[in-house]
């Protein structure tokens, strides 16, 4: 594992993310580190992990449970209200204005993305750095397209990213 000698502090990022054997793993690394402070961040509306899907179906209140065990593990909580992500006022009116519209149960979430971005049908048309896929498979293949694009090669090719594995 980690060496967290040296640590005062260890922040596990994205904790609804996690799923319920993780974060059983995750207390038990915190119980064995009592000299340490830990904290987590995450968002309330993430996705749930795809374990707790296939291994928890049958337990209707699996969101309150996994709540109230992040609760326990971390019972300080803060709840950040404006999003640093965006510049501006008009930005971030259209962002939560998308939200309320994506968790609008008579709301399709396309419909609602069609409002607030471009969509495109064929790769031809993909030429920006930013761009939002729903699926693994085409988040890969609209990467491998940009990367081929001339105009961004020598400034993608400066960008490091991580990915971690458990």
């Amino acid at each position: 594992f980690f060496d967290i000698s040296p640590c005062d502090v260890v922040c596990f990022d994205e904790i609804h993310m996690h799923s319920l054997h993780q974060l059983s793993k995750i207390e038990l690394f915190m119980d064995e580190h009592t000299d340490k402070k830990f904290v987590a961040t995450g968002d309330l509306c993430q996705l749930d992990p795809i374990e707790n899907k296939h291994l928890f179906d049958d337990i209707k209140d699996l969101d309150v449970g996994t709540t109230e065990a992040m609760n326990a593990m971390f019972p300080n909580v803060m709840t950040l209200k404006m999003c640093k992500r965006v510049k501006t006022d008009e930005e971030r009116n259209a962002l939560a204005q998308l939200k309320q519209e994506m968790f609008d149960v008579k709301t399709k979430p396309f419909d609602a993305l069609k409002k607030y971005f471009k969509v495109v049908k064929s790769m031809d048309k993909v030429k920006t750095l930013n761009n939002i896929t729903f699926y693994n498979f085409r988040s890969r293949s609209v990467g491998k397209h940009i990367h081929g694009l001339s105009q961004f090669s020598r400034i993608i090719s400066r960008w490091p990213y991580y990915r971690i594995r458990y």
